[in-house]
């Protein structure tokens, strides 16, 4: 854990990154950046007129550097700019709901932003947006969407379930919560903190008890 945005970069940024992939981090008092990482050093966004967006494809100059390559980035270029002119559009403070509909937006469908399969595509190409979420620091609520957006996102408090696990003292954080949405379908993940919660989903959409464990 940092305490502050240039400390939670430092971290990232200290030449013995595992992975080639990108990262956005925010804090409360309106400060964010999207760092952008390969294996030895990292690019960093930093908003403009507090927007900031990324998809899948690097932004920032210099990136990706020797040996690594850029590939297939055309849908991720439009779906990226795409973002940052509807979240632009936006008349006044942007808000959950803005947000929300920015990731269900289907421009450039199939390779949209909620993305769905295009049956077209051989099976092993058939790409899909798997789940969504949407963080607000200052309620500290968390809008998660399981599936693909479009057909909804749930509201938890992840910082409540760990208080509650806390306090019935699991050192494995261990935590039971009924959850009720209106997705259809079998079991889905969030991952908090180090923990993989399992929330599972009946063909009629009744949510069951689910818990959590250490993963």
């Amino acid at each position: 854990d940092s305490d502050n945005l240039g400390a939670a970069i430092d971290a990232i940024n200290d030449g013995k990154n595992g992975a080639v992939n990108n990262i956005m981090i925010a804090q409360r008092d309106n400060e964010a950046a999207d760092v952008e990482m390969d294996s030895d050093c990292c690019g960093i966004l930093y908003p403009t007129d507090s927007i900031l967006t990324h998809a899948n494809h690097y932004v920032s100059i210099g990136h990706p550097r020797y040996p690594y390559l850029d590939k297939g980035k055309g849908n991720s270029f439009v779906r990226h700019n795409r973002s940052d002119k509807l979240l632009r559009m936006i008349e006044g403070k942007i808000s959950i709901d803005d947000i929300k509909r920015v990731f269900s937006d289907h421009g450039n469908s199939p390779q949209c932003i909620c993305r769905h399969a295009d049956k077209l595509k051989p099976e092993d190409e058939q790409l899909e947006t798997v789940f969504s979420f949407v963080c607000n620091l200052t309620t500290l609520e968390m809008h998660f969407a399981p599936k693909r957006p479009c057909e909804g996102l749930l509201t938890i408090r992840p910082f409540d379930l760990l208080k509650e696990s806390e306090l019935r003292g699991c050192d494995l954080h261990v935590a039971f919560k009924t959850i009720y949405s209106t997705y259809d379908g079998s079991a889905c993940g969030i991952w908090i903190s180090g923990m993989r919660r399992i929330n599972s989903f009946d063909s009629a959409g009744r949510g069951r008890q689910y818990s959590c464990s250490r993963q």
